[in-house]
Formats: C-alpha cells, structure tokens, sequence
C-alpha cells in the first residue's frame, strides 16, 4: 500500500524552499531582475571613457535587447581583433559576460536559465557573426550592397530571437512556439527597434553624446525587457 500523499501546504513550502535556495526556475518565470542590466550599462560607460571601447554610434546597442548586444560586440572585435586567436578569446569572453547578464535577467544564475542562455547565444551567434562580417566587409570596402544583406539578416534573426528568453520557458523549442502564437511580440519590439535606431542616428549626429545614450539605451531595453516579460 503506497504511503498518503503529503498535504498540499507541505508541497508549496518545500518548493518554496527548493527555488529559494538554489534559484531554480525557468527563464522569464519572474519579472526581469533589472540590476544587472544598469550595472552593465555602468561597465560600457566606464570602457568608453578609458578608452577600452571606442567611442562609435553602436556603443549604446552593447546595452540593446538580446541578441543585439552580441551583433555589437562581434562588430566591435572584428574590428578590433588583431588575429584569429585573439578574436576567438575575447569572442568567449564576450559570451561568458553577455550568458551572465541574461541569465541575472531572468531571475538568477539556475542551471535552467544559464543553459536557456547559453543555447540562445549558440543558435543566434552564427548568423549573427555572418551578418557582422558582411557589414565589415561593406565598411573596409566601401560596398553598399553588402550593407543591406547584412542588416536584413540581423534584422530577421533578432525580430525572430528577442521574444524568446521571455516565454517563461526552459527550452527553447517551447519558446519559440509560445513567441510565434504571441504574434513575435511584435507590437514590443517594433517601438524599441525604432528607439534603438533613433539612438544610434543621434550617436552619429552628435558623436560627443554617444557615451550618455548608453544609459538611455538601457532603460529602454528596461522598458522592452519588462514590456515581454507580462
């Protein structure tokens, strides 16, 4: 005869005792933890202002929405990378910043969302990359017709991969069926993709107010983070 069930508040209370100590959860089952986010936007700032990172239009998108913070850092070190090697190592510890964050994002570093981040960066980084190639390649020779291919496919992948973190899911293939019958939140991300372009025209117009849009850039991504995760 199998043993009687425990009570109901039994349950809840070793879940809750479960979740507090390990921080367990799936990704987006909680509103968005936002600190890491202002601490990141403080980190960019100070690398501008010693001149870690170079003071461009595309410095407020290393604060953008994933997985536009990945696109501009690739752009960042396919331009700055002396070699292969070194590309490749600070490619990995660019990835092991950017899974933290989004993992912090969503609730804390559980093995559920750390593994939800880091297959988010794996299936989006190599188109990713592609398109950052192509938009180097279109700077270094001055080829508008590579610029075009290499907008459309980081803007196909990141309309496609934004909502994703933000389905309250820890595998991804749920989560991309949840985004797609949520229409790809599409009435979020449109409003922030123009923020985002706004920002990075103002950068370019008035270069000496490019290291202050990153914190404006964060909020933004603040306001469309919390805006998906409802």
């Amino acid at each position: 005869m199998p043993p009687p069930a425990p009570p109901g508040w039994y349950i809840g209370l070793m879940d809750t005792v479960t979740v507090s100590r390990d921080g367990g959860g799936a990704p987006g089952d909680r509103p968005p933890r936002l600190w890491p986010l202002a601490a990141l936007a403080l980190l960019v700032v100070a690398c501008a202002l010693t001149g870690v990172l170079p003071r461009w239009p595309g410095l407020p998108h290393l604060v953008a929405l994933p997985p536009a913070d990945l696109f501009a850092d690739l752009r960042v070190l396919l331009a700055r990378a002396r070699s292969l090697p070194e590309f490749a190592v600070l490619l990995l510890a660019v990835l092991t910043v950017r899974l933290t964050v989004l993992s912090m994002l969503l609730g804390g570093l559980s093995r559920e969302r750390i593994q939800f981040s880091l297959l988010f960066y794996a299936v989006s980084a190599p188109l990713l990359l592609l398109a950052a190639q192509l938009e180097f390649m279109a700077q270094a020779v001055l080829y508008a017709r590579l610029f075009w291919p290499a907008l459309g496919l980081f803007a196909l992948v990141w309309f496609l991969a934004a909502p994703l973190p933000w389905q309250r899911s820890a595998r991804l293939r749920t989560a991309v069926r949840r985004s797609w019958r949520h229409g790809l939140r599409i009435a979020v991300l449109l409003p922030y993709a123009l923020v985002l372009i706004l920002i990075g025209a103002a950068a370019g117009l008035w270069p000496w107010l490019t290291t202050a849009l990153v914190p404006v850039s964060a909020v933004a991504t603040a306001a469309a983070a919390t805006a998906l995760a409802r």
